[in-house]
């Protein structure tokens, strides 16, 4: 009589392991996300505007509207935001204390002023 395969013996070990170790695995923290459309004055879009996150510990993201004035961040851990966004011609736009909340996307729409000199 033979004997089993080696890799069916190992089976319930596989298994046991799995039953054992998985549940000490990190669980994932749900993420958020932030979007939105940036416009000038008269509510026309403004392309290709350039738009930074900022977390509470300094790490930043950037993105740039697209065609349509629009602008996306995904993949945010939750907490507290400053986002800026500028375009030629006009002032630095700034608002602090932006909400990341997990499971969420907040949409902020960005209206730029223009720049006096």
């Amino acid at each position: 009589m033979s004997s089993p395969p080696i890799r069916i013996a190992l089976l319930p070990l596989v298994i046991l392991s799995i039953f054992l170790f998985g549940g000490n695995l990190p669980a994932q923290t749900p993420t958020g996300g932030l979007n939105g459309v940036v416009t000038d004055p008269s509510g026309g879009v403004i392309a290709k505007a350039a738009v930074r996150l900022t977390n509470a510990s300094g790490a930043s993201l950037d993105a740039t509207a697209n065609r349509d004035g629009f602008y996306e961040f995904k993949g945010l851990v939750p907490g507290t935001y400053t986002l800026k966004a500028v375009a030629k011609g006009f002032a630095i736009f700034t608002q602090e204390d932006v909400q990341i909340l997990a499971g969420k996307t907040q949409q902020l729409n960005i209206g730029l002023v223009i720049q006096m000199e």
